[in-house]
């Protein structure tokens, strides 16, 4: 078949240069919500219900059941595909600064959830601590879930229900006194 194709013809051919691979934004951010919400819901104790692309900010309502009564978070994930750590060995990803500041204000406990997207794990980080200024640019390790299931992940895990109860109690959120002025 060759021979019927002009010998320029066989030359363009094998000059053809693919273009350098370029990285779906929107892809990597749903795969990395979808990690996410695998190492979060590892251990059965959240549900994770999806926001949408209506919900500015907030990527996943976080319910923990408790005993008692639930108690619920709001998560914002951001992803990398870069696995690039600061010289402090933070994963850089980070949060705008306006969006941030969203989150700051919202009245449950907020986190930051930063996705390595190339070794499946996941950092948390809470915004409503004195530490969250760095958060534009990178996100702490030190709440890290593994991409395996692992005795260390269920310790984080723990200390994020810990501190949604705890962030709770301190705002009552869950002994409300007011009664509606609509009565049925």
């Amino acid at each position: 078949m060759n021979n019927r194709l002009s010998p320029q013809l066989l030359q363009s051919q094998s000059q053809i240069v693919v273009e350098k691979e370029t990285i779906n934004k929107n892809a990597l951010g749903s795969r990395g919500e979808a990690i996410a919400y695998v190492r979060l819901t590892e251990g059965y104790r959240f549900n994770l219900y999806f926001m949408g692309e209506k919900a500015q900010t907030i990527d996943y309502l976080l319910e923990l059941r408790d005993k008692n009564a639930p108690f619920f978070a709001f998560l914002q994930v951001k992803t990398t595909a870069q696995h690039e750590f600061t010289q402090a060995g933070q994963l850089k990803v980070g949060i705008s600064t306006h969006d941030l500041g969203l989150l700051i204000n919202k009245p449950l406990p907020t986190y930051f959830v930063g996705v390595d997207e190339i070794e499946e794990s996941v950092y948390i980080a809470p915004l409503f601590s004195d530490t969250i200024h760095g958060y534009t640019s990178s996100i702490p390790k030190k709440y890290k879930l593994e991409h395996m299931p692992s005795e260390e992940n269920k310790k984080v895990i723990a200390k994020l229900e810990k501190d949604i109860i705890c962030f709770s109690k301190v705002v009552k959120t869950r002994k409300l006194k007011y009664k509606t002025k609509m009565p049925i």
